[in-house]
């Protein structure tokens, strides 16, 4: 037992010190050696909290942007200040302030790293109305970074709003996948509905053959069951890949569909399932090795319906797109997490 507790007590002295070190080399690789007169107020904080971490006494040996001593002042100044009890907008309860901090740090996975607004729409739905700032503002206090890839490089919704979009949007992901000792890839084809933001699985294939795209096509415009007929569409935009060949479009034609092209090179045109395909990268194939296609089926089936009913969508109001039925939090209930694939998707509601 006791061998345990201090093999726990140096891993997380380790931890600490490498995060520490990471930091400091994230700020060297933006400012270069000029990092320590480049400093935001927000990099002065993640040293603070990282440095807090690590320990004044043993940060001495290993801080190299500024001194222990100038750290642990920007610690003092930055973080351990307390803002004023009167006047201005309320302030936000201790309880929700560490609720922030918890769904940051519990989802800080690389790309799908929650960010003010991921944050704020998750907060919605546990009965606290935040806006993305005071999120940002708590994170800050914290020393917690932004989340990664969050600053947009092209909003594609704005450059489409201009156009007639069709409602239903189609393209493929691929991934890799270890079969009976042999490494192959499999073709994901998804679709969207665009204005409801639905997303459903069309189907997956080692070999997409015209064949098998054929019964694609049949499956989306099936009578009663298709996700065609059940969103009502009446029109479906994909790229100019071959694997989308004329009989594929024919079929869906010959439903009453009205079958576009988006522009050639400009996956921008097609932004809503290229989005939604990155999103379900993030929340579900890049965190695994998968062993065979029936592990990629369970795992993206349970991903989308995460996706679907639980996930807040911007676009939205921070709403899913298909919530369960059900009355509004009731916030005298704990917050529980819920782990979708073994931990590797969180979902936060208030206990029945």
């Amino acid at each position: 037992m006791i061998l345990n507790v201090v093999a726990d007590a140096r891993y997380l002295r380790e931890k600490a010190r490498a995060d520490y070190l990471d930091a400091e080399r994230g700020l060297f690789e933006r400012w270069g050696p000029t990092a320590g007169r480049n400093l935001t107020d927000d990099d002065r904080r993640l040293l603070a909290v990282q440095g807090k971490a690590v320990g004044w006494k043993r940060l001495t040996k290993i801080a190299h942007i500024a001194t222990a001593q100038t750290i642990r002042r920007w610690h003092r100044k930055l973080i351990g200040i307390t803002r004023a009890k009167s006047g201005g907008k309320p302030q936000t309860s201790p309880v929700v302030e560490a609720l922030v901090v918890k769904l940051a740090v519990e989802n800080s996975y690389g790309n799908d790293s929650w960010g003010r607004r991921r944050i704020a729409g998750a907060l919605l739905a546990l009965g606290h109305d935040l806006d993305a700032g005071t999120v940002r503002n708590i994170l800050r206090r914290h020393g917690i970074p932004p989340a990664p890839n969050r600053g947009r490089g092209r909003d594609n919704d704005l450059q489409m709003a201009v156009e007639t979009l069709a409602d239903i949007a189609i393209d493929f992901a691929q991934t890799v996948v270890i079969d009976a000792g042999r490494i192959c890839r499999l073709y994901i084809l998804l679709a969207i509905h665009i204005q409801t933001r639905e997303a459903v699985l069309v189907g997956i294939t080692e070999h997409p053959t015209e064949a098998w795209m054929l019964q694609c096509a049949r499956n989306l415009t099936m009578a009663e069951v298709g996700f065609l007929q059940l969103t009502k569409a009446a029109s479906i935009q994909m790229d100019h890949d071959a694997i989308f060949t004329a009989h594929f479009r024919k079929t869906l034609a010959d439903a009453g569909l009205d079958v576009r092209f988006t522009p050639r090179r400009q996956p921008w045109k097609n932004g809503h399932i290229e989005r939604f395909i990155q999103t379900l990268k993030n929340l579900v194939l890049h965190k695994f090795i998968f062993l065979g296609e029936n592990a990629v089926r369970e795992a993206i089936s349970i991903g989308i319906r995460h996706y679907n009913q639980e996930r807040p969508h911007q676009s939205l109001d921070n709403r899913p797109p298909k919530p369960p039925s059900g009355s509004a939090p009731d916030l005298s209930k704990p917050i529980i997490r819920i782990d979708r694939l073994d931990g590797a998707i969180h979902h936060y509601v208030r206990a029945a």
